[in-house]
Formats: structure tokens, sequence, C-alpha cells
């Protein structure tokens, strides 16, 4: 096949890794891949190949563009919060390498100081019922000397240790983002900030890292759960707050640790209350050594191919209509406003020839379901109308909406103006308006995007 491949198109060997391995890097560096964008950065990175791929043959191309599934992994810490031990035994019970971890650690022996790391099989009950039940995990446990080490020092013990690059990156940006919060809270230059337990969070780190890309999940998309932080500490807010972070609190007991708020927001790319549509290939539950009187102490990975949206979503609605005549415009269009402001997603005026050759109107109102009733109301109270026909549609097809804001300028003035879908906001457009003294259609026409600033 490959030889086919390679005389129909005639590329050699080698181009056809290049072109695969250019694909997979596009796929894997945005969430959702355009076809049409995925060839222009083809393009922008200087393969040539691709026109000549494309003219002659996209067929071939077409199956690897839309077979391709994306990995996501979900961390689950909404119940007991998380710890670096309960991160990497969940790593390692999804199938990462303890060896791989332990000849890192041993690299790095001689700077952190002596200790000993293992992995248990243990069981953590849940709580919350007559019947408990038992539920298996991994714990990892890690013991080691107490030693005060700065930052500048651990970033060195980081980069002495035998990884690979891109582990070592991550364990790097880890330790960051922890001295950062250290140096914010006592009100130290970053280079001047020491550790507190430093052997135990730089070993947390390289760990971490190691079993990470062990798994490939560098490659994945990362989500997280609301992060259930218990008790917190200073140092864990901070990292939480700079990285705008989705948490909550139901207990009094420090649940997510200052090591595991670091590690999560530097991987995490958003947070979600409930898990995305998946189909799950793994599982990974990691035990903190803890026991905690109303839960089991336990956070979970799930890992598997992520179903991708439609371009459209659903959204279930009902259809409000009811027929009117004797009714001015004025009225009409007081009740699209009113009705809108009120909650309606659309509002439309339909003419119509009623009996009796009498002239009218149809109001028509989309809605959610749960606001039909209220909305019918609103209708006899704006129209006088004496009644309100309800269709329940079911559902509708909505193309996903993406709105940004964005830097114009209009006559050597500067102003913020919203685009949904790269069309300006009317709305906005009016109040621009008002502002200068002149009409709608003249700042459209006057209107240039500030490409250079950075929004």
């Amino acid at each position: 096949m490959k030889r086919y491949f390679c005389e129909l198109i005639n590329l050699t060997n080698e181009e056809i890794k290049e072109c695969i391995a250019l694909v997979m890097n596009a796929l894997n560096q945005s969430k959702r891949v355009l076809l049409g964008e995925l060839l222009d950065k083809l393009h922008n990175e200087g393969f040539y190949y691709m026109k000549k791929v494309l003219n002659l043959h996209l067929f071939i191309f077409l199956p690897l563009f839309f077979c391709m599934q994306r990995k996501l992994l979900y961390i689950d810490c909404s119940s007991s919060g998380a710890s670096g031990d309960m991160l990497i035994a969940s790593l390692v019970d999804m199938g990462a390498s303890f060896e791989k971890i332990e000849r890192a650690l041993s690299s790095v022996k001689d700077y952190i100081g002596s200790f000993e790391a293992e992995i248990r099989e243990v069981e953590k009950l849940t709580h919350g019922s007559s019947i408990k039940h038992a539920i298996k995990a991994k714990a990892y446990y890690f013991s080691f000397s107490e030693k005060e080490i700065s930052y500048e020092e651990a970033r060195e013990i980081i980069k002495k240790a035998e990884i690979n690059g891109s582990e070592r990156e991550l364990a790097l940006k880890f330790l960051k983002t922890l001295a950062e919060a250290e140096a914010r809270i006592h009100g130290e230059k970053l280079s001047n900030v020491k550790l507190h337990d430093a052997s135990d969070s730089i070993a947390d780190f390289i760990s971490f890292s190691v079993a990470f890309h062990d798994l490939k999940l560098d490659e994945a998309e990362i989500v997280s759960s609301h992060i259930n932080l218990g008790r917190a500490f200073p140092s864990t807010l901070y990292i939480l707050k700079k990285e705008r972070a989705s948490i909550f609190s139901d207990s009094n007991e420090e649940l997510t640790t200052p090591t595991a708020a670091a590690i999560i927001t530097s991987i995490a790319k958003e947070y979600s209350k409930f898990i995305p549509e998946m189909r799950i290939e793994k599982i990974g539950i990691g035990a903190g050594k803890k026991e905690l009187e109303d839960r089991a102490n336990i956070l979970k990975l799930i890992y598997g191919s992520k179903i991708e949206q439609s371009l459209a979503r659903e959204r279930q609605i009902s259809v409000l209509e009811a027929s009117l005549d004797d009714i001015s415009g004025e009225i009409l269009g007081d009740a699209i406003e009113k009705l809108m402001q009120r909650g309606a997603l659309d509002v439309c005026i339909i003419p119509c020839i009623m009996k009796k050759g009498r002239l009218g109107s149809i109001v028509r109102v989309i809605c959610e379901k749960e606001s039909e009733e209220k909305l019918a109301r609103e209708i006899f109270e704006l129209t006088g109308s004496l009644g309100v026909r309800v269709a329940e549609i079911g559902h509708r097809y909505e193309f996903e909406r993406k709105i940004e804001e964005k830097s114009v300028n209009i006559f050597g003035k500067k102003f913020r103006l919203r685009f949904k879908n790269n069309k300006p906001e009317f709305e906005d457009i009016k109040k621009i308006a008002e502002q200068l003294g002149i009409t709608p259609l003249k700042v459209i026409r006057n209107m240039k995007i500030d490409d250079n600033e950075d929004l």
C-alpha cells in the first residue's frame, strides 16, 4: 500500500512521514481543527508537498483528518481534593511505569537527601450509608529527610535529573508555579524563596512528569473537575486564584495541597463540573494517606477518546404563537423588545390575513421549555391576546457562537466592541454612534480593527 501511495503521488517515504508528522502535530496543538485551518498551518510550516497531494488525491488524506480521535484526560478531584501523592498513584494505577519514576528519583538522591518511595495496593472505605464498601486503589508513599532548599537550588536539581527535555520542562513549570505562590505570600523575591518540604515537592514534580509522559498524556486534552479545597492554605489559594481555577469546599480537612494545585493548574486547560463526553479507555485511582470520616479519600483519572461535539448543539425549546388583529405596529415593536428582555430566545411578527379578510399578525416566540408559561403571560399582558398556542418542538440545532471583544478605531478614537462570529454586535455599534453623534451606518463604514493590540 505504501509503495502504491508513493508512486501515486510521487513522494518518497520520508516525505510521507514528514506530512503525517505535521498533520499529527497540528491536530495535537488545538482542541478543534478545521480542515482549512490545518492546511493553512501545514502551508505556513513550509510543507510544499501538501498542495500537490491535495490537488491529486485529497481523498487519501480525508480518513486521516476525520478519523483521528482526540484523547482526553479528566481529573476528578471533586470528592476528596488532590495531593501530589494521589496524582502520582493514580497515574501508576493507570499503567505508568513505577520503575521509570524510581530511576528518575535515584538520579537526584545526592541532592534531595535520602528517601524511600513505594507503591502499595490499598482499600479505601466509602461512607454515607449503613453498608460500607471498599474501593481498591494505588497509594504512593514517599518518606524523606527534611531539607531546606531554595527555589534556585530546586531548579538546578530538576535540571540535573536524568529525565528527558519535555519531562524536565513540565517539572520546572510546576516548581515555578509553587515558588511564585510562596514568594507572594512571604513578600520575597522569587530567587530568595525557601521551599517547605522541598525534597517532597521536587520528587513529586519529577515523578508526576515522568509518569505523565510515560502514558503520553502530554498529547491529550486535560480537563479538571471543580477542585474541592477543604480547608485551604494561603499558598494553595494563591495558586488557584492566579490560574483562575474553579473551586469549592465542603470539608474542614485540608483536601488539596499546594503541590497538587501547582500540578493541576499547570496542565488543565479547562474546568468542568461534569465529565466531558468521552469513550473511557483507562481509569486510575489514587488514594490519599489520610482517613476521612465522611468519604473515601481517593482521586480518579479518567482517560479516553473525546466524543467531538457536532458543529451544532441541541437545545430543548417551545414555540409560542398568538394571532392578533387591530393592534398597532408600536405595540408589536414594544412587545418584541420586552419579550426578548424577559428571556425569549427569538421573537418574530408574521403578517397574515385572518377571518373575514381582516389584516392581522402572528406573534411567534421561541423560548426554553421552562420559560413558556412565564412568556405566555407576558404575551397576554403586552398584546391583549385572549389565547396563546404552545407547540412543543422538542429541540433545535444551534451552531456554536463565538463572542470576542476587540479594540476598534473610529475617527481616531478607540472603542471596545463585541464581535459574534466575527460580526460586530449592533447594540455596541448603536452606543458608539450615540457617543459620537453619528449614525450606526457611519460607525460601520469608518470602523477599523486595531490589529496591533493583544486581545
